[in-house]
């Protein structure tokens, strides 16, 4: 009897070794990017969109091997159900991990109080506060301050947080401000192209 006697057909296949290193390593870029270790600025938003069509690509595939396997096998193999597994605990892992804006805020004030300090329109580019990728940070002339989220910038808009003490910040481009705590809020702008 020859090999490829015994070789299961090919619509008989689950998804295998191969189908799970493609999920292993776009899990491991997906938490590299969402928790802003490599790469920085606006290559996280790259990365990220890259890990995320990998994932869709081997999701489809997964499901149509397994739901062809399962109907002509007619047997359930744990091998199915690694890769889903792996994708559910990257996301378990990215909620538990990610950075929380309570925790970096004594980082946050003093940037606050060093554009403050300093006369005129101030900018800092470049900063990571407490797990925060900060594109750019800079004051306006009446008291806010804001902080530009280097995960978030793309071509029509991007996020961040505004130090406003005398309430709500107030932009023409700000699309959602939403209220954190104390005079710090979380806000969106648009762009006009």
């Amino acid at each position: 009897m020859s090999l490829r006697a015994d070789r299961k057909p090919s619509y008989l296949r689950r998804p295998g070794l191969i189908h799970l290193s493609f999920v292993a390593v776009a899990c491991g870029f997906l938490i590299s990017a969402r928790l802003v270790w490599w790469p920085r600025d606006f290559g996280v938003v790259l990365v990220w969109l890259a890990a995320m069509a990998v994932l869709a690509v081997c999701g489809l595939y997964w499901l149509i091997q397994s739901v062809v396997s399962l109907r002509k096998a007619r047997r359930w193999s744990w091998r199915i159900a690694l890769s889903p597994i792996l994708v559910v605990m990257t996301y378990v892992g990215i909620q538990v991990f990610e950075p929380k804006f309570d925790n970096a805020l004594p980082e946050f004030e003093r940037v606050v109080e060093e554009l403050h300090a300093q006369p005129g329109y101030t900018s800092i580019g470049s900063l990571r506060l407490g797990g925060f990728e900060i594109y750019r940070a800079y004051d306006r002339s009446d008291g806010q301050v804001f902080f530009v989220d280097a995960t978030t910038v793309f071509f029509w808009g991007s996020g961040g947080w505004a130090y406003s003490p005398d309430g709500p910040p107030s932009d023409a481009h700000l699309v959602s401000v939403n209220h954190i705590v104390g005079d710090w809020y979380h806000v969106r702008w648009y762009f006009d192209l």
